[in-house]
C-alpha cells in the first residue's frame, strides 16, 4: 500500500495572485497481485484578491488497473471535480481508459480520454486520445 496526505496554507500573497489558499490532498493506492486500485481526493481554496472571490474545487478519482502479464497492464480511471461556489457549474467528469507495453527499458502508453462538462460548463465536453513513450536511464 502507498498512502500520500498533504495540506498547505498560504496567507497575503501578492497582489493579483492568489491571496488566500489552502488545499488538502489524500490519496491511497493498494496492490492485490495482478490488480491495483487507487483514490484521490483533492480540496483546494482560493480567494482571489484582484476580484475578491472565493474558488472552491473538490476533486476525487478512483483508478483500477490489471497487469495482464509482466509486459501488459490495462487501466481504467474516473473522476470528477465539482465548483463548490459558482452557481450553476455542472460537476466535471472525465473516464480514462489506458493500456501499457512494457518493452525494457522503453515503455509506451496509450490513452483514451473522455471529459464532460469541463471547467463546470454543461455540454464543454471532448476526447482525447494520446501515445506515451517512456524510458528510464
Amino acid at each position: 500500500m502507498t498512502a500520500l496526505a498533504s495540506y498547505t496554507s498560504s496567507a497575503n500573497a501578492a497582489p493579483g495572485n492568489v491571496n488566500d489558499s489552502t488545499s488538502s490532498r489524500l490519496a491511497a493506492q493498494y496492490n492485490m497481485g495482478a490488480f491495483t486500485v487507487a483514490y484521490d481526493r483533492t480540496r483546494v481554496e482560493n480567494t482571489l484578491a484582484n476580484v475578491a472571490a472565493t474558488n472552491k474545487i473538490y476533486a476525487d478519482s478512483f483508478g483500477a488497473a490489471y497487469a495482464v502479464n509482466k509486459d501488459v497492464s490495462v487501466g481504467l480511471t474516473y473522476a470528477t471535480a465539482t465548483d463548490k461556489v459558482t452557481s450553476g457549474a455542472k460537476d466535471e467528469e472525465t473516464i480514462i481508459a489506458a493500456v501499457g507495453y512494457n518493452l525494457g527499458p522503453v515503455s509506451v502508453q496509450a490513452q483514451y480520454k473522455n471529459a464532460q462538462n469541463v471547467g463546470g460548463t454543461s455540454a464543454n465536453d471532448g476526447q482525447t486520445v494520446s501515445v506515451y513513450f517512456n524510458t528510464k536511464f
